[in-house]
Parts: structure tokens; C-alpha cells; sequence
């Protein structure tokens, strides 16, 4: 799953919550682009 794919990549997290805060970016959904800008 993509979960188990990030915590293969996640082995430097210092803490869980940081590791939780990357589940939240990466399959969050989260459009993080500002207003105004066009991908």
C-alpha cells in the first residue's frame, strides 16, 4: 500500500508525529499550491 511505501522512506523520522505529518502530505490530497499560481 502507499502507507507501507512511505514508512520504507520514513526511516529517518525522529518521531512518530513527524511521520504521521507526512502520511498527512503525501496522501492527504492537500493542494498546497498558493492562489494564483497554475500547475
Amino acid at each position: 500500500s502507499r502507507i507501507k511505501a512511505l514508512k520504507v522512506k520514513s526511516r529517518g523520522f525522529r518521531n512518530k508525529q513527524r511521520f504521521a505529518n507526512a502520511i498527512y502530505f503525501h496522501l492527504g490530497g492537500l493542494d498546497l499550491y498558493p492562489a494564483g499560481l497554475s500547475r
